[in-house]
């Protein structure tokens, strides 16, 4: 990753050096890391690097990455006057050749999301990819408690990734870190939104950091 890249995500030049030395194990004696160890040090570097990064910014849509999709669909009134941008979406997925036919739906994001995704993906083990669909409006448990943690650790061991993508609010920023962390990201569904325009629920944790 080069050194803008870096910049961008809020790794500067020193961040990295002081995460480098952090992490450098301290040999008891002269020579080079062996091979293994220089390895796993490496590994402990990137995924150190990845935690850190700040939130990602948004992609397009029809840049998710999967072959099968579980689609995690808000279904609560707020979501009515979105219909359209949904199914639109979801059109240019399965154009591409993306499988999008598995749903979970629920109503609102306030609670229960991180059950429905668990049960979706435990009837549809094929699937690659979660797509969380949302207002955003009151937040979701993603985050909650011990989810993110629970969440982040089931999907990396089924190699599933999460992406959110919202019809109106920004999703809270530990969100976006757990889709981030999990090889996914965040989407815009609608051609008016603006990543500059978003604001986010209150119901949104202060970002950390």
């Amino acid at each position: 990753m080069s050194y803008v890249e870096f910049s961008a995500s809020g790794l500067t030049r020193a961040r990295l050096r002081r995460l480098r030395s952090a992490l450098r194990p301290h040999s008891s004696g002269p020579g080079r890391l062996s091979g293994a160890k220089a390895g796993a040090w490496s590994l402990a570097v990137a995924a150190a690097l990845l935690a850190a990064q700040a939130p990602s910014s948004a992609i397009d849509p029809t840049d998710i990455r999967a072959r099968r999709i579980l689609l995690v669909v808000d279904d609560s009134g707020s979501m009515g006057s979105y219909l359209s941008q949904r199914e639109d979406v979801l059109d240019q997925l399965a154009k591409r050749g993306v499988d999008v036919g598995n749903k979970v739906a629920i109503s609102g994001s306030a609670s229960g999301v991180r059950e429905k995704i668990t049960a979706g993906l435990a009837a549809h083990p094929n699937v690659d990819a979660v797509y969380l669909i949302s207002d955003f409006h009151d937040g979701t448990d993603l985050v909650a408690n011990d989810n993110f943690d629970r969440l982040k650790s089931f999907l990396l061991a089924r190699n599933v990734s999460l992406y959110l993508g919202t019809v109106a609010l920004k999703p809270c920023p530990d969100q976006i870190r757990l889709a981030d962390l999990t090889g996914g990201g965040w989407t815009l569904i609608g051609s008016g939104l603006k990543v500059e325009e978003l604001t986010q629920s209150q119901l949104c944790e202060p970002e950390s950091g």
